[in-house]
């Protein structure tokens, strides 16, 4: 159980490689860290943008970075990029983070559907 979020990232291909071999290195020397997460920029979609940037998409993960030091690591690390698009989505609807430094805009935007149902219960 937990709270969830969609989380989309657009980085260039240069800071994206350099981004893997980080995390990586910070994990490696973190072995007792349960929440470092290795295997986090693999737990996503991966898409290619029209301005040649990676685009990074989970669909639907905790993306805690005061509770996941590996969530905290890349955070941290996108926040010094130069050329960086961040969107995270969480299941509220006023839940909406989001920061870029792109002069490109991002290649994604953030929507939020809100639907009514009515339940009838029998008499």
């Amino acid at each position: 159980m937990g709270y969830y979020s969609e989380v989309s990232i657009a980085i260039k291909n240069s800071d994206y490689q350099r981004l893997r071999k980080d995390l990586a290195k910070f994990c490696a020397a973190s072995p007792d860290d349960a929440y470092a997460w290795p295997d986090l920029l693999d737990s996503c979609e991966k898409f290619t943008a029209r301005d040649g940037r990676i685009v990074l998409y989970w669909d639907s993960i905790k993306w805690y970075a005061d509770y996941f030091s590996g969530v905290a690591f890349v955070m941290d690390k996108l926040r010094t990029l130069d050329d960086v698009d961040f969107l995270r989505v969480g299941e509220d609807p006023d839940d909406i983070e989001e920061f870029g430094t792109s002069r490109l805009g991002a290649p994604f935007a953030a929507t939020v559907h809100i639907e009514f149902t009515e339940h009838v219960v029998p008499a």
